[in-house]
């Protein structure tokens, strides 16, 4: 997310700017207004505004309301790395995100090997100070692996489960989830989703 002190680096600032080109192209193709877009959204106009000039980065949540809204997967969205056969990303690498809306939510990593891959990994630090409250939406398959701590996922309409280090869930959308850490250490998470 944007700093409102402007903080913002610099490859994070020509992030925001290529995520808003994107946003808007999309809108434009799908002829819509920023008004009708923000709307089908729902997300407020001014803060569309703010995403397609680059002042603003849309969290994970937003991403997907914004693709559903257009048609799209959030990824699409996103600028596309350059193609390669292997693709390597180091651990200070990634696009941040946010997971949901909030100021409470995790912030994680959003990891894509390139252009056309069909897979998307998002890294995620989860504890009781930033837990996922908000609904989130799943569509397609994706799958939960929790790498460390203890984790509740909450899958909406269907029961909460349990899960502890290395456990794995898989989800075939669409299907909603919301996460909360259980005990004194945080849960880091890999999410994985197949477009």
């Amino acid at each position: 997310m944007n700093d409102p002190a402007g903080s913002e680096t610099a490859p994070e600032s020509a992030l925001s700017r290529q995520v808003g080109e994107r946003i808007r192209g999309a809108r434009k193709k799908a002829s819509l207004s920023m008004v009708e877009l923000a709307a089908e959204a729902d997300i407020s106009q001014p803060f569309l505004s703010k995403v397609e000039r680059g002042e603003a980065t849309p969290s994970l949540h937003t991403l997907y309301k914004l693709g559903n809204a257009l048609g799209l997967h959030p990824s699409d969205l996103m600028p596309a790395p350059d193609p390669a056969n292997v693709t390597v990303i180091r651990a200070s690498e990634g696009s941040l995100v946010s997971a949901a809306n909030d100021d409470q939510s995790p912030l994680g990593r959003l990891l894509r090997a390139g252009e056309g891959s069909r897979i998307e990994i998002f890294d995620y630090s989860v504890d009781e100070a930033r837990n996922v409250g908000d609904w989130f939406e799943h569509d397609g398959e994706s799958a939960l692996v929790l790498l460390s701590g203890l984790l509740r996922v909450d899958v909406r309409g269907q029961g909460e489960w349990e899960l502890a280090g290395h456990d794995v869930m898989f989800f075939r959308g669409p299907v909603s989830t919301r996460w909360t850490a259980r005990g004194p250490e945080p849960a880091a998470l890999l999410l994985f989703t197949v477009k």
